[in-house]
């Protein structure tokens, strides 16, 4: 029994691959995870707020300079205090997701024992698939409100609304594109995983002599995996849609090329992994590690906008934020095709990269074989 776990452990000593799979990844995903969630509890969170004085009274501008001065407050570009943004302008960056919230001041606050009544002076419209930027923004009025209008504590202060109107519900929005983007990896990474199996019983070596060889056998199996993601992601959406009134087809044409993005995406860089693993073990613990760190990073699992600042910029350069933030204008913002075109260019930049890397890898790997 002993002579059997020594060789085991030797075994595994000399497998520097296998090594880095017990021990180093488990603890990078853990420093990740733990970040990411570190930074959901409050202090840590750091929203993009746009400001805008309907009154434009001194009152409302010394808000806004306080609001300014608050190192805990980061603006849009455009809805900065010295930009004068209006009402709806600064609605607009919500809708389109350049600001997490709205403040907007609406009336005077008056202070207690003054004997005037009224509605709420400040207005803050929240975007519905951050519920927690509404009540952020609220605190950081208070805070300048504190230093503005000393003595202006009695509450109602801030009324916090929905800048979007409708009976969409954008978290549950979020989580149907979140959710599928992650899964459509996971299952591109078994189906990619097959191609193993065919290498180790020569089936491979067969292909290989064929007219089209590698580029046949990759390109292959890499429109298969995009036709499943396509089916895989088009369920999730109808059963969203069924459950909860997820309506994904407003803009028919960019939910698709969206959609087929994505697919192209996940079956890339499952066949990129599979290309360079030498055992079906290793590929799928690499594909899962690799899936599970862009799922957190890029929002699958936490919005992005809840996490430290310095994982949500990392996570704007993984291929599931691309995904997310697409999904996100077709089906909740108010953003045209036109903007959305840089980031179909990069999923389908990473999808080529990826395809070309496949098709190289198993080429080498075939004919040193």
């Amino acid at each position: 029994m002993l002579v059997i776990a020594y060789a085991s452990l030797v075994g595994l000593l000399r497998d520097r691959g296998a090594l880095i799979m017990a021990f180093v990844l488990p603890a990078l995903i853990f420093v990740i995870f733990a970040a990411v969630f570190s930074g959901t509890q409050g202090d840590g969170l750091s929203i993009k707020v746009a400001f805008a004085d309907d009154v434009q009274s001194v009152q409302a501008g010394a808000i806004g300079a306080a609001l300014a001065a608050d190192a805990d407050v980061r603006f849009a570009q455009g809805g900065h205090p010295d930009d004068a943004a209006s009402r709806e302008s600064v609605r607009a960056l919500v809708l389109s997701g350049r600001a997490d919230a709205a403040i907007v001041v609406i009336g005077q606050v008056f202070l207690p024992g003054s004997g005037e009544q009224g509605s709420p002076p400040v207005l803050v419209l929240a975007d519905d698939a951050k519920p927690i930027a509404g009540a952020l923004a609220a605190a950081a009025v208070q805070r300048a409100l504190a230093v503005a209008v000393p003595g202006a504590v009695p509450p109602p202060v801030v009324e916090i609304r929905a800048a979007a109107e409708g009976a969409r519900d954008p978290a549950v929005t979020y989580y149907a594109g979140a959710i599928a983007i992650m899964f459509l990896f996971f299952a591109a990474l078994q189906g990619a995983v097959g191609m193993i199996e065919d290498r180790a019983s020569g089936i491979v070596d067969r292909l290989m002599l064929t007219r089209g060889g590698a580029r046949a056998m990759v390109g292959g199996k890499y429109l298969f995996l995009t036709g499943q993601g396509v089916l895989q992601a088009i369920t999730v959406f109808v059963v969203a849609w069924l459950g909860y009134s997820v309506v994904f087809w407003t803009a028919p044409g960019d939910f698709f090329i969206t959609t087929a993005l994505a697919a192209t995406t996940a079956a890339g860089l499952a066949m990129a992994i599979v290309s360079v693993a030498a055992t079906r073990a290793q590929a799928l613990a690499t594909g899962n590690a690799i899936v599970l760190v862009m799922s957190a990073v890029g929002g699958s699992m936490v919005p992005r906008y809840m996490m430290p600042q310095w994982i949500q910029d990392v996570g704007a350069f993984t291929p599931t934020g691309w995904v997310i933030d697409a999904y996100q204008a077709v089906l909740f913002r108010d953003v045209e095709a036109t903007q959305l075109e840089r980031t179909w260019m990069l999923l389908a930049g990473f999808s080529l990269a990826t395809l070309v890397f496949a098709w190289v890898a198993t080429r080498i790997k075939e004919r040193a074989a």
